[in-house]
């Protein structure tokens, strides 16, 4: 009978790491049945012997490969341990450091209970000069820092500078006018550092191809003022400028198409059926037709232009009455009252107008009253209330003008003292004064990282108009000045400042 005991097989065993699978050739028969030892399924399950400078216990599973198929074993093993055994102490259970200081800076390594981050570098330690540098060494110990790096003087820290993840927001800092507190423009450049470009100026637009300040197509996304695309869309033919919204072509005799405000052309005729002749610019004009008594429909200069019906641009359709010019901007006084055109005629609301005549009751800037008690009256051509901008205008307070003049408690001192003369700090209507003061205002104006009184060390208090120091301070990295004669002032534009408390430029 053949010998299946244990002790006769022929073993290879192949060891791949403590914490790993060990795996076994075996040669021969194991025993019959061959159980599955498995002392642990992970290292939680291995009894601690709660000796620190030993190791943990962990798990270690072995796979014998068998004629019979593979064995399974898990057994508890000792682990590596945590330091030599020079260095560790069993009663406190901790690993002493065997240079607490390796590169002599003066800090102790974290390791060792201190706090440099890099006891390797005799350049990194708390409280080290932190520069801009291409590996974005922590020279300081501390992640939120990453030195400053200002080429362009728009004292806002290059994007190059970083401390792992954390960087400066100045993506060109060859560019004053690129950085991450910029306006955005329409230039094709992202002016705010957001990554999007000219992301909240551009407006839809429509291509333009004649010009007209109508367009055609797919709505796109543009810059304003373009040439070649238009804000509006609706042109029926944008190879012929004159054939826009509200423009007729002749079909054949009295028959013309009209060009509708959504770019299509619809079906009509000439009023009283008169006859349509086609104009030079594509459009056309109707003759007059049996009842057809308009004067942009009658074949006659009315106004003496040289212009006729439709080709007179006073005539806005075949049925206008008039081809007179419009009256607020003849330079006529029509209404004989002494005063001309817009905007210096109260009856006119814009130069558009065809009427001079003035209203029953005079608006705010003709009515000879100081409505807003600031010290001046009306619209008097330019001359009088700064809030007025036309003698037709219904309020002297100027809405989105100056802060002294516009209706509003903008420094939020209370309802009863807006504007000039009730608020203190207005010098006059035609003035910006009344605003929130710098060290209240939620804004870092200096750009140093600090905001308003409170933690602003430049705000003695929140009604501070600057976020700087007085000059004679001991705070010469934020009085505003360049004390070393660099260039450069303050925290954060001068390198040589590490903080807006720093005593010297230099």
């Amino acid at each position: 009978m053949q010998d299946r005991s244990f002790p006769a097989f022929r073993r290879a065993f192949v060891w791949m790491g403590l914490s790993g699978l060990s795996v076994v050739a075996l040669a021969g028969c194991p025993p019959d049945p061959m159980p599955a030892a498995r002392e642990c399924e992970q290292d939680s399950d291995c009894r601690d012997d709660s000796s620190f400078c030993n190791g943990p216990q962990v798990c270690v599973t072995q796979v014998l490969m068998t004629t019979r198929g593979p064995w399974t074993l898990a057994s508890c093993q000792r682990g590596a341990p945590p330091c030599p055994s020079e260095l560790c102490n069993e009663e406190t259970d901790r690993c002493r450091c065997a240079q607490p200081d390796a590169d002599d800076d003066g800090a102790k390594a974290v390791a060792c209970g201190g706090d440099d981050c890099d006891d390797d570098n005799a350049f990194v330690f708390p409280g080290g000069a932190e520069v801009c540098d291409a590996d974005d060494v922590d020279e300081d110990c501390e992640p939120e820092t990453f030195g400053m790096r200002d080429v362009d003087g728009d004292h806002v820290v290059a994007a190059s500078c970083c401390n792992g993840d954390i960087c400066g927001t100045d993506c060109d800092d060859m560019q004053s006018g690129t950085h991450r507190f910029a306006v955005e423009v329409c230039d094709g450049v992202d002016n705010d550092c957001d990554g999007g470009i000219d992301e909240i100026v551009l407006v839809p637009s429509y291509t333009d191809a004649d010009g007209d300040g109508w367009g055609t197509g797919a709505v796109q996304q543009r810059c304003a003022g373009v040439p070649g695309y238009a804000s509006v869309a609706g042109d029926c033919d944008d190879a012929e400028p004159q054939l826009h919204p509200r423009a007729f072509r002749c079909v054949s005799g009295a028959d013309i198409e009209i060009c509708g405000d959504d770019g299509s052309w619809s079906d009509s005729s000439c009023p009283g059926l008169g006859l349509c002749v086609p104009q030079p610019d594509a459009t056309g004009v109707c003759l007059p037709g049996e009842g057809l008594t308009t004067q942009c429909a009658d074949g006659v200069d009315n106004d003496g232009d040289g212009l006729i019906d439709w080709s007179d641009p006073q005539c806005t359709s075949p049925l206008d009455n008039t081809e007179l010019e419009r009256t607020c901007a003849d330079g006529i006084d029509n209404d004989t009252d002494g005063f001309v055109d817009y905007p210096n005629d109260p009856g006119c609301q814009s130069a558009e107008g065809s009427a001079e005549t003035d209203p029953v009751a005079a608006p705010a800037c003709s009515n000879g009253l100081d409505d807003d008690l600031d010290g001046t009256t009306d619209y008097a051509g330019g001359a009088g209330d700064p809030g007025c901008v036309a003698a037709s205008d219904g309020s002297e307070r100027q809405a989105d003008g100056w802060t002294c003049d516009n209706g509003l408690d903008d420094n939020l001192d209370a309802k009863a003292t807006i504007d000039y003369p009730a608020d203190v700090v207005c010098p006059g209507p035609d003035s910006d004064a009344e605003h929130l003061p710098a060290c209240s205002n939620a804004l870092d104006d200096d750009f140093d990282g600090l905001i308003d009184f409170g933690n602003d060390l430049g705000c003695d208090t929140a009604n501070d108009d600057g976020e700087r120091a007085p000059s004679g301070s001991n705070y010469v990295c934020d009085n505003g000045l360049d004390d070393d004669g660099d260039g450069v002032s303050d925290y954060p534009g001068d390198p040589e400042c590490i903080s807006p408390v720093d005593s010297t430029e230099i």
